[in-house]
């Protein structure tokens, strides 16, 4: 599997960025977990 770029966004805070798929994405901002945003 490849990894690219995704879009994620924080629930907590609204932060939103791109990040490497198949790894947990904490929010720079707030430390929350951030989740991807994929669409098919």
């Amino acid at each position: 599997m490849t990894e690219t770029l995704a879009p994620v966004e924080c629930a907590s805070c609204g932060w939103t960025g791109k990040r490497k798929t198949g790894k947990i994405v904490e929010c720079p901002k707030c430390g929350a977990i951030a989740t991807f945003q994929i669409k098919d």
